[in-house]
């Protein structure tokens, strides 16, 4: 007698996932695989980068620049107003995100990088396929290595009423889990000490802010689109 015995053999085969999982909450080493840069519905300018991460392809969509409109893109400085009547300037936190990644491996701020246009793969999400397609690339940047701060997010589907897990970039580090302030400034390692012991292994909402503590029900990967933007400095 075998109790195994009465398992069709499709169902138990032995896949090499790639990309496909939600990682947990933590510090990873990554790589830059590749990336590119676009402009979304909103014509607000998009990177989407694939970081290696444990062998394994992990898209994420970050925006540099606020909503635009028809007619251009959307800007990089907003300014917003302050109760008393003030005005202060305010960057997306993707550029910050994106600013401390070429600094820490390039050495370099956005404002310093040299953008090329030349053919990448870029995701269609409504065909699931890859299709070729013209977009601008920073100039160095695939192959870079550092440390990265993930988030495990979780959330419902406006869509489908489903859960949605998916991942988001925290931090970027060095490989000696300094951040970009900690290097500017000379200083040790304490901000990523600091997320781990607070937040390391735990769900959070879609803003990244408060734990979920329900069971995880479903994965997805995130979606992006569309036409290719520079920062606007061609």
């Amino acid at each position: 007698m075998n109790i195994f015995g009465n398992v069709d053999d499709s169902l138990v085969k032995d896949k090499d996932n790639s990309g496909s999982f939600v990682l947990n909450t933590g510090i990873y080493k990554a790589t830059v695989k590749s990336h590119y840069l676009t402009n979304n519905a909103k014509n607000a300018v998009e990177a989407h980068l694939t970081l290696d991460i444990n062998g394994g392809d992990h898209n994420f969509t970050i925006a540099l620049t606020w909503d635009g409109d028809n007619s251009k893109i959307g800007s990089i400085v907003k300014d917003f107003k302050t109760k008393q009547g003030g005005v202060f300037k305010k960057v997306k936190p993707g550029y910050v995100t994106l600013n401390s990644l070429t600094k820490i491996t390039m050495g370099k701020s956005l404002k310093e990088v040299s953008q090329v246009k030349k053919m990448v793969e870029v995701q269609n999400w409504e065909t699931k396929n890859k299709e070729k397609k013209q977009a601008y690339v920073i100039e160095g940047l695939d192959g870079v290595k550092f440390n990265v701060g993930i988030i495990h997010k979780q959330y419902e589907s406006q869509a489908s009423g489903k859960l949605k897990d998916t991942n988001a970039i925290d931090k970027i580090y060095n490989e000696n889990n300094q951040t970009l302030s900690e290097i500017e400034n000379n200083a040790p390692s304490t901000y990523a000490d600091k997320f781990m012991s607070e937040k390391a292994g735990k769900i959070f909402d879609v803003y990244g802010r408060n734990e979920v503590t329900h069971v995880v029900a479903e994965q997805s990967n995130t979606s992006d689109d569309d036409d290719v933007s520079p920062f606007g400095n061609d």
